[in-house]
C-alpha cells in the first residue's frame, strides 16, 4: 500500500494538522515547536513495529492545554489522533479479490487511523452483497440453505444468522467455523 495522505488532530502541539498528500519527497517545514516531529511520531503510533512500540497515551501526547476538556471536546469518546489514506496496489487488490470475493473491496482507498487508547482501525468500502455471494459459492450453499441465511445483508448478521440456526447443515456449520475468527476479533472489539 502507499501511503497518500495524513490528518493528525490532538496529538502533542498539532492541534489539527489538516489534511495533507505525501508524495515521494515530503517536507515539513515550520517554526520550532510547530509539530514537524509530532507529525512523525504520531505517523510512528500508528501501527508501530515491535521493537520500538509507540502509543498515543492521553496524558502524555493530548495537548496539555486541552487536556481537562477531553472529556467534553469528544462526547466520552476517543479523540482520534491520526487518520490516513492508503492506495492499494494492483498486486494487493488483486490478493484480496481472490480472498474475499472479486469486486467485494469497492475502492482501491483505504483509510487507517488511531485514536486515544484504542488499536488501529480500518476503514474499507465493501459491497456485502458479493461478500456473501463468494462465502455461500465458496461453501457451495443451495438454494435451502442459502434461503435460511437471507435476512443476513453483512457478515455480522450472518454470523449471528448462522449462530441462530436449531438444525444447521454440514455447509451451514462449516462456513460457521471459517467466520469464527471474524466473530472472535468482535467480540475482542466489544470487550475493549
Amino acid at each position: 500500500m502507499k501511503l497518500e495522505k495524513v490528518h493528525v488532530t490532538n496529538f502533542r502541539s498539532v492541534d489539527d494538522s489538516e489534511e495533507f498528500s505525501v508524495e515521494p519527497v515530503t517536507c515539513l517545514v515550520g517554526k520550532n515547536e510547530a509539530g514537524k516531529s509530532a507529525i512523525l511520531l504520531a505517523l510512528a503510533a500508528l501501527n508501530p513495529h515491535l521493537s520500538t512500540p509507540a502509543t498515543f497515551d492521553k496524558e502524555r501526547d493530548y495537548p496539555r492545554r486541552l487536556l481537562t476538556q477531553y472529556e467534553d471536546r469528544h462526547s466520552g469518546k476517543a479523540a482520534v489522533a491520526i487518520t490516513t489514506t492508503w492506495r492499494l496496489t494492483s498486486p494487493e487488490a488483486a490478493r484480496i479479490a481472490a480472498t474475499v470475493g472479486e469486486g467485494v473491496v469497492t475502492t482501491d482507498l483505504i483509510t487507517i487511523s488511531r485514536a486515544y487508547g484504542k488499536e488501529v482501525d480500518v476503514s474499507v468500502d465493501l459491497d456485502f452483497g458479493k461478500a456473501l455471494e463468494h462465502l455461500y459459492t465458496k461453501f457451495q450453499l443451495d438454494d435451502s440453505e442459502r434461503s435460511v441465511l437471507s435476512s443476513a445483508d453483512t457478515t455480522s448478521k450472518l454470523i449471528t444468522t448462522l449462530a441462530e440456526i436449531s438444525s444447521p447443515t454440514e455447509r451451514h456449520a462449516a462456513l460457521k467455523s471459517h467466520l469464527e475468527p471474524v466473530l472472535n476479533l468482535m467480540r475482542n472489539e466489544r470487550c475493549a
